[in-house]
């Protein structure tokens, strides 16, 4: 969805204000809510944001304005074309890649986080089919907060719908 679920945010938030990053990378910014957040917090922090589905981008609640840059692509296509800066979120990404190509995305994001690399995703049986006209919302893939782990993340929050994770 163009917004990520709400039960992280409050974790997400103090993570910004302890790290105060200088640049992100928003990886499915959807309306870019979420970097929008660590704005409020840092407010010369560099944005720049991927989505696939350029109506997100363009809708009335889009935060866009906001980014220095924003990439219209599928993460996949930008593995090895994405630079370095110091925090990368994915927050409702990897949910919607099949399983094997989210191990892979996440590899490479952790690579181009300087600070961190947080991701968010549901960690309950979450189906959900295309909304909106956008057939990438569709969940292709359900992780669960061992596997998480087991990919080296930190688990920062489980909630009752999602979990935050830190890759460093």
């Amino acid at each position: 969805m163009p917004v990520s679920y709400h039960e992280p945010y409050e974790v997400y938030k103090q993570w910004v204000k302890d790290h105060r990053p200088k640049s992100i990378w928003d990886i499915g910014m959807g309306y870019g809510n979420i970097g929008e957040m660590a704005k409020h917090i840092v407010p010369n922090i560099e944005l720049n944001g991927v989505d696939v589905f350029m109506p997100y981008l363009v809708d009335s609640n889009s935060h866009a304005k906001s980014y220095k840059r924003i990439i219209v692509a599928d993460v996949r296509d930008l593995i090895g074309k994405l630079w370095p800066v110091d925090m990368v979120l994915a927050f409702d990404v990897i949910e919607h890649l099949p399983k094997e190509d989210g191990k892979t995305v996440l590899n490479y994001l952790r690579s181009i986080a300087k600070m961190g690399l947080l991701v968010s995703l549901p960690i309950i049986d979450y189906p959900q089919e295309p909304i909106y006209g956008n057939e990438y919302e569709r969940h292709l893939a359900q992780w669960k907060v061992p596997e998480m782990e087991a990919m080296g993340g930190k688990t920062l929050f489980a909630g009752k719908v999602c979990g935050l994770f830190e890759f460093r």
